[in-house]
Formats: C-alpha cells, structure tokens, sequence
C-alpha cells in the first residue's frame, strides 16, 4: 500500500502557481534525529507508509480507505478534540497533526544524507567506518 496527497499551491498562495500536485509516501527517506542522551545527531532510514499506517489506524481511520481526508474533516466539523490527544510515536507523544506534518515533511524532504558514522570499540580502536550516503528522491511522480 501507498498513501498519495494531491494539492494545489494556489490554496495556500495567493497569486502562486495553479498547479495541481500528487506527491507519494512511497519514497526512501532518511529522518535525522538528535540523540537527547549523546547529543550527536542519528540517522535512520524511514517507511512512511507504515509510519502513515500507524497514524491512520491509532487514530481509528481505515488506513485502506481511498479518501482519508472526508473522515478527518467530518471530525474537525464536529469539534471533536480527539485529534489533538496525544499517542506515543517514537517514544514521543505527539498529537494526530504534529505528526502528519511530521511525516509530511518528510515526503517532501528531496535531498536525503547519511553523514559519516564512525564507530569505536571498547579498547578505543576503530571498529567501522560508514561514509554514508547522499542522494536526492523526489515525491512526485515518475521519481
């Protein structure tokens, strides 16, 4: 399964470029996170659309569901706060927008790196040198 998003910057842009975009969640993605406990920055690789599934389904949607969009904006007119509670994503507690933006931004992350990673064991002699990688991956399609 893919999710897909289709949006137009002239809703958000006055005067902007009226065009109409499909961007997909089924692209590599690396997100990089600073380790609270070291300090130093860690990167990972990322599925977002099991991250989107997750979402979807803690906050009871159908995650297969062709429009998603019609269910979130029935609950948003019908005031119910039960998007703003907050799940744990990560280890994080963050509420249903912090983290679709979350992963959104990920979407639309083009370049993605993996920087040097050197590893040393316990005696302090070096035990691997990743160099990482460096690439850029677009959303829209074709990629």
């Amino acid at each position: 399964m893919s999710y897909y998003f289709i949006y137009n910057f002239n809703d958000f842009y006055e005067n902007s470029i009226n065009k109409e975009w499909t961007i997909y969640s089924k692209v590599p993605r690396i997100r990089r996170e600073k380790n609270q406990k070291t300090g130093y920055w860690e990167y990972s690789k990322i599925d977002l659309n099991r991250e989107f599934e997750d979402l979807f389904t803690k906050y009871n949607f159908d995650p297969k569901k062709e429009n998603i969009l019609e269910d979130i904006k029935s609950i948003i007119k019908n005031n119910d706060n039960f998007l703003i509670e907050k799940k744990e994503f990560d280890g994080k507690q963050k509420n249903f927008y912090e983290r679709f933006i979350y992963l959104f931004n990920l979407i639309l992350q083009i370049r993605n790196t993996y920087s040097l990673s050197i590893e040393v064991n316990e005696s302090g002699k070096l035990a691997k040198i990743d160099y990482g990688i460096d690439f850029i991956a677009s959303a829209v399609k074709p990629f």
